[in-house]
């Protein structure tokens, strides 16, 4: 009875996860139905769900539209996660300069097991169709901030590979030939570069982030926009400003830690 019990509460817990992982700035609002179609659930077990999440304060329900939202709750864990990266309060001015320097939009990445988390950024002087948000994640293996932390993890490399490589446009290195090859240049020139390999139409440029103590890469700084703006005659400038951006932060870190 004891395993019975724990597999049903397993079970809920992995279906409440669900339910909060639909959340988002894209679809902030959900209704019982929404969510019952997309997990392909019952509407009284999306029910319950909600109405436990709404009991511990997770997520709050609109009376005019009964959707449910995430509750302002969960900012305490949000705070709670950046604190772990004590950095990305110093990443500020060094993105402003970055922007400054480039006109586009900088971010402040960490690897989180094979997805890339926006952890700071700062809005470039242009509009791009990329749009990011703290929190904001994409996959690690064709992004430049990505492939720029990469190169210097190759246990999670392997785990990428392994997991199977899933091409999001005809340029996503999608072999581990092609992945490898790439990760080998960041190595070699210290800057990752990827144009239209996760979206057709969007560029970036990255480099790592050394945590010289531990001897390893903890972050990258990128900067990203339409690729009719980051264009080959531009990156090895954009480079050299995104490197010394990376290795500010890294001064700054080893002068705070």
């Amino acid at each position: 009875m004891a395993s019975k019990e724990r597999q049903v509460t397993q079970s809920s817990l992995r279906q409440a996860l669900h339910v909060l992982k639909l959340f988002s700035v894209d679809q902030p609002e959900w209704g019982v139905s929404q969510l019952a179609q997309q997990l392909d659930l019952a509407k009284s077990t999306v029910h319950r769900i909600l109405s436990t999440l709404s009991h511990n304060g997770f997520v709050t329900k609109d009376s005019q539209t009964n959707k449910y939202r995430l509750s302002a709750r969960l900012l305490h864990l949000g705070h709670a996660v950046l604190s772990q990266y004590p950095f990305h309060r110093h990443a500020q001015p060094i993105l402003h300069k970055l922007v400054h320097q480039t006109g586009e939009t900088a971010h402040l990445c960490v690897l989180h097991h094979t997805q890339m988390v926006c952890i700071s950024k700062v809005e470039g002087k242009h509009p791009t169709p990329l749009k990011s948000y703290i929190g904001w994640t994409n996959p690690a293996f064709c992004t430049a901030s990505g492939q720029a932390i990469l190169a210097y993890h190759p246990e999670v490399v392997e785990q990428i590979i392994a997991d199977g490589l899933k091409p999001y446009t005809s340029r996503s290195p999608a072999t581990r030939a092609k992945l490898l090859i790439k990760l080998a240049k960041v190595r070699e020139n210290g800057v990752a570069v990827s144009i239209g390999e996760w979206q057709d139409n969007i560029a970036s440029v990255a480099a790592p982030v050394w945590d010289e103590a531990d001897n390893k890469v903890i972050a990258s700084i990128n900067i990203v926009g339409p690729i009719q703006r980051i264009v080959p005659d531009k990156i090895p400038v954009f480079s050299e400003f995104v490197k010394q951006a990376a290795e500010d932060l890294r001064n700054e870190y080893k002068r705070l830690f």
